[in-house]
């Protein structure tokens, strides 16, 4: 009888198929301990960071650059006819006669509207009545005079009655004179009745009606050409010393705000409004491809200098309590930074001195001190 420590072992193929098997369910149990214990830490590395960002407020930020930097004026202005001219009444009356309308176009000597005129007319004939009778009585006197002189050559009648008769032509010269130089009087004043165009344009203006009464000096119509217009606009006395005639300006008509029209400065008036302390300014431009309606707004921007190499900050950064200062972002802690910069109306400003390019800002620097820990994006 064999001892069965001493049999020998015997590999089958079902035992060698169940070692693979077992070997296979070790790999997998193996590399299952491996995801889990990586989407463990997954979760742990998300549960530390929503910490942090948690315990630390996320900032909004800037970070500071150097660059080309342009100071303008920021003002707004309207479209304005660089050749406009205002009639008014040069005498008083009732209007009898209005040709012409707003928008409509003229030419040079259109007798545009009139003053009742029957009386000055009236004067008038009665003026031109008056030469021609002065003119019949004065051929009478030269005729008189050349029959005395033929009369006293023959010595007929005496020279007394050649002089008398000679008198009379020249007092009749001198009366027909003074007769027209009065119609003549009379005819200036009657063509001021009559309101006549100086010039080809557009009627800007006409705010009187038919029929209405008028003194002198009052404003019947108003013209200009369209095809030559400026930007008027009106700067204030504080910074007026830093405008000069050749500036260059970009304008953007509210009808088209994305169409940038370049002008430059062409008059600035030489002396400060009293009553709104600014300073008259006329910006020239082209004329656009479609005619523009004076009155239109325009967002103008004069620019008044350029600075090759500056550092600019958004106006809201900075801290105004006490030294200008702003709040910097280094390594995730805020800490406190003393600016200068050029003061100027405008959003952002540009900073002398306190500021480096690479620098990041707080741009809401509210309800943060130095010290604070904070997020940036």
């Amino acid at each position: 009888m064999l001892n069965t420590l001493d049999r020998p072992e015997v590999h089958t193929e079902e035992s060698t198929i169940r070692a693979l098997r077992l070997q296979e369910t070790e790999s997998k149990n193996s590399l299952r301990h491996i995801w889990i214990t990586a989407f463990l830490l997954f979760i742990l590395a998300v549960a530390v960071f929503s910490y942090f960002r948690l315990a630390s407020p996320l900032v909004e930020s800037l970070i500071v650059s150097s660059g080309p930097v342009e100071r303008v004026l920021a003002v707004n202005g309207r479209v304005r006819p660089r050749d406009a001219i205002t009639i008014i009444a040069k005498v008083s009356g009732q209007v009898t006669a209005l040709t012409f309308d707003e928008g409509d176009s003229v030419k040079e000597g259109d007798i545009i509207g009139r003053i009742d005129d029957r009386r000055v007319s009236a004067i008038l004939e009665q003026a031109q009545a008056a030469i021609g009778g002065q003119r019949r009585s004065l051929d009478q006197a030269r005729r008189d005079l050349e029959r005395i002189r033929l009369l006293f050559e023959n010595g007929t009648v005496s020279e007394s009655a050649l002089e008398t008769a000679a008198l009379a032509v020249d007092r009749g010269e001198d009366d027909l004179q003074q007769l027209e130089a009065a119609a003549r009087e009379v005819k200036v004043t009657a063509d001021d009745y009559a309101l006549i165009a100086p010039m080809s344009g557009t009627i800007l203006k006409r705010p009187i009606d038919l029929g209405q009464s008028v003194e002198i000096g009052t404003v019947i119509f108003e013209i200009a050409p369209l095809d030559n217009i400026d930007i008027e606009t009106e700067v204030d006395e504080t910074y007026s010393g830093l405008l000069e005639i050749g500036q260059s300006a970009r304008v953007a008509l509210i009808s088209e705000p994305d169409d940038v029209i370049i002008g430059e400065v062409s008059y600035l008036a030489p002396q400060i409004d009293t009553a709104s302390g600014g300073r008259l300014v006329r910006i020239a431009i082209p004329q656009p491809k479609n005619m523009l309606p004076a009155g239109l707004s325009a967002d103008v921007n004069i620019v008044v200098a350029r600075l090759p190499n500056s550092i600019t900050v958004p106006r809201g950064a900075i801290i105004k309590d006490g030294q200008p200062r702003v709040l910097i972002i280094r390594d995730g802690i805020v800490s406190e930074r003393l600016i200068y910069y050029t003061e100027w109306p405008a959003e952002t400003v540009v900073v002398t001195e306190g500021l480096l390019a690479g620098d990041r800002i707080v741009l809401a620097p509210e309800n943060l001190s130095p010290g604070d820990t904070v997020a940036t994006e």
